[in-house]
């Protein structure tokens, strides 16, 4: 191999490029995530709330600047694991992807992708300036301070992979096998490694270290993966699992095969995970709440429980509340404790709360602090605890639980623990990420009497008859079914279209409420589709089946409460009533039309991209039908309540930050009162007021 530095003819010079490609995927994979991340609205909504902790000490106590300090320390760490991955990847020789001798490409490639990564931090929080919401006047200081900190980071990274070799040189540590003299000028320089030569010793010490103490952390996070993660920041936690994955992926998948003639070992890798491996080291298999009865309670006569609850006017109240992650849960349970707040009374008319996804979470945490409300034998829960007008709302808010960080545990059980599973032959329990997410929720309603989202079902519904119905809506992946996740019935006397997941023998039916939300809130890649098994399943019955988002099949909620009113009104015996429909929703789009496209078909893939845009965008189009024909069934007796176009910024990931929260607070109060005129005029039996509706973007 000729080691020349002679200029490449531009055909070598575009093949040294897909070369060297190939050799760096590794550490630009994890530089394109990381962009990825931090400049989503999740990322953005994170480094938002850093900030806010930052400029505003008493909202996180000491942990102040604890987020951002380890961000700062986690995005040293992916730095200088991309410089260094990258520095070996291109300075050692290889049969297979040779490339041509040292030249800049070779030292100042990996200096300037390592100055990459605290960069592109720093670029997001500077930016924070310009997004909705906006910061407040001291959060403007710190998040363009620490922005200057990160690009300082960066630049002071910068010099120290520039300089390097003087360094050592002044340490006396320049003259090692790694480091060669040139035979003119007597300086030292970087040079190729021939595919002859060993690896030098100290660089197979520094990768096996790295490696090592990646794998170290990762058993920390596995260990604790509530609190951890929650201290570390989601944010940090990504940026450190970048730095572990790419050590893993540049020196043990890529730099060692090639090293010996062999092609990248992540291609074999990932297709073993996920032809080889996948069927045996299914981990999502779901878990019992602790304490769990093994028999099911016997299911309850809803009928006669509605009609004992019927209110003398017949007038019901259901709710629907759409899928949106956070920010429907977060709205929808402002929304209802602001209705609650105006007019506890009203509430006792609610009978059936039905979400998907985000607004599952949000109609669960609603009714799980408002249980004592409607059960006046179980353990005090102050009613009052509840209202958001007032200047600070108190601890048992549902809102305020919400409040929470749950994308950190996400993350770190997504890039960690679960991400390990899919690369061994047999499943581990523990390494699903899907439990950290739902002990995060489970502790953050750990307070309320009883801990409602540790138990089951059954046993939150016990002795209290008159607690309105909950409908988690998630989806069937095998045959793309709807699946009520209730205690009304499931047998298909009520729901279309339904596939019975709380038959007897379903494990589901020994979940915890927070494992029940989390399946109707299993959008990937964040959360991954659990798999249920069924004891004695005969027939028709599968032995198993696997539960995804409930937004699949509908977004909105409304096809399971229409179900559901339906099936109250064909049962022998059942008294007439009125119902009158609440649609809580947290996107802004007409109710019952899509938004018209002027632009013309797509030219980038249409054949592939065609099959792959109409499978994404009918889900919302179901939801779209479904207000639809509630509009067409209901008319005046629709509630829409949607989140004002100045709120509607919050991300639709696992964590909001303080401004988030505000702006959502602010037009709850607003949606809420709008809400409770057109409620009272129904009931009264006036017309409400004109609905303005929602109009389209121009």
């Amino acid at each position: 191999m000729s080691q020349q530095n002679d200029a490449r003819p531009l055909p070598h010079a575009w093949a040294d490029a897909l070369r060297g490609s190939v050799r760096l995927m590794s550490p630009l994979a994890s530089l394109l995530v990381l962009i990825a991340l931090i400049y989503s609205e999740q990322g953005r909504d994170v480094l938002r709330a850093l900030v806010s902790d930052a400029a505003i000490p008493q909202k996180s106590g000491d942990n102040s600047v604890a987020g951002l300090v380890f961000l700062l320390a986690s995005s040293a760490a992916l730095s200088l694991s991309v410089w260094y991955s990258s520095r070996w990847l291109l300075t050692a020789q290889m049969v297979a992807l040779p490339l041509p001798a040292a030249g800049p490409w070779q030292t100042w490639l990996p200096r300037v992708l390592g100055f990459a990564a605290p960069l592109a931090i720093a670029i997001g929080l500077a930016t924070l300036y310009w997004r909705k919401p906006a910061l407040e006047e001291g959060e403007v200081f710190h998040a363009l301070a620490w922005a200057a900190g990160f690009v300082t980071l960066a630049a002071l990274l910068l010099l120290f992979y520039w300089q390097r070799g003087r360094l050592l040189d002044g340490l006396g540590l320049g003259s090692g096998p790694e480091r060669r003299r040139d035979a003119a000028s007597g300086a030292s320089r970087p040079s190729q490694i021939a595919t002859d030569e060993p690896t030098p010793q100290p660089t197979r010490r520094v990768m096996i270290w790295a490696v090592a103490l990646s794998f170290a952390m990762a058993g920390l996070l596995i260990l604790f993966p509530v609190t951890l993660p929650r201290m570390i920041g989601a944010a940090a936690v990504a940026a450190f699992a970048l730095a572990s994955i790419n050590l893993f992926g540049s020196f043990v998948l890529t730099y060692v095969p090639l090293r010996r003639a062999l092609p990248p070992l992540w291609i074999g890798v990932i297709l073993l995970a996920g032809v080889v491996f996948a069927g045996w080291n299914d981990n999502h298999v779901v878990q019992a709440a602790d304490g769990a009865p093994t028999a099911s309670a016997a299911a309850p006569d809803v009928y006669d429980a509605f009609a004992e609850a019927l209110p003398e006017d017949g007038k019901v109240l259901f709710v629907a509340s759409e899928g949106g992650g956070i920010r429907a849960a977060y709205w929808t349970a402002a929304v209802l404790d602001d209705l609650h707040a105006a007019d506890p009374a009203l509430m006792q008319r609610l009978r059936v709360l039905s979400g998907v996804s985000g607004g599952s979470l949000g109609v669960a945490a609603w009714l799980a602090t408002h249980r004592s409300d409607y059960c006046p034998g179980a353990p005090a829960a102050p009613s009052t605890a509840v209202g958001l007008r007032s200047a600070a709302p108190p601890a048992l808010a549902a809102a305020t639980a919400l409040a929470s960080d749950f994308v950190a545990p996400a993350v770190a059980g997504m890039f960690y623990g679960d991400l390990m599973q899919r690369f061994l032959p047999f499943a581990i329990g523990p390494l699903d990420r899907s439990r950290a997410i739902e002990s995060a929720w489970q502790r953050a309603f750990e307070h309320l009497p009883g801990e409602p989202f540790a138990h089951t079902l059954d046993e939150f519904y016990a002795d209290c008859p008159a607690l309105p119905q909950l409908v988690l809506n998630a989806t069937r992946v095998e045959t793309g079914e709807r699946v009520a996740l209730t205690r009304l019935p499931t047998d298909g006397s009520m729901f279309v279209n339904t596939f019975d997941a709380m038959r007897a023998g379903s494990a589901a039916r020994r979940q915890s409420l927070a494992g029940l939300v989390h399946h109707s809130a299993r959008f990937p890649a964040v959360s991954p589709a659990g798999t249920v098994p069924i004891e004695g399943a005969t027939g028709d019955v599968p032995p198993s089946l696997r539960l995804v988002d409930g937004g699949y099949f509908d977004n909105s909620g409304v096809q399971s409460v229409l179900d559901v009113i339906d099936g109250l009104r064909r049962h022998p015996g059942m008294k007439d009533f009125t119902p009158l429909l609440i649609v809580i929703r947290n996107g802004r789009e007409p109710l019952d039309r899509p938004c018209p496209h002027a632009q013309g078909v797509s030219r980038v893939f249409p054949e592939s991209g065609s099959i792959v845009l109409a499978l994404a965008n009918v889900r919302g189009s179901h939801a779209i039908t479904a207000r639809g024909t509630a509009r067409r069934q209901f008319g005046a007796d629709m509630i829409d309540v949607v989140v004002p176009e100045e709120e509607a910024v919050a991300p639709l990931g696992w964590a909001l930050s303080a401004a988030s929260r505000a702006a959502l607070d602010k037009g709850a109060q607003r949606a809420a009162a709008q809400a409770l005129a057109s409620i009272r005029s129904r009931l009264a039996g006036s017309a409400p007021a004109p609905d303005v509706g929602v109009t389209c973007p121009r």
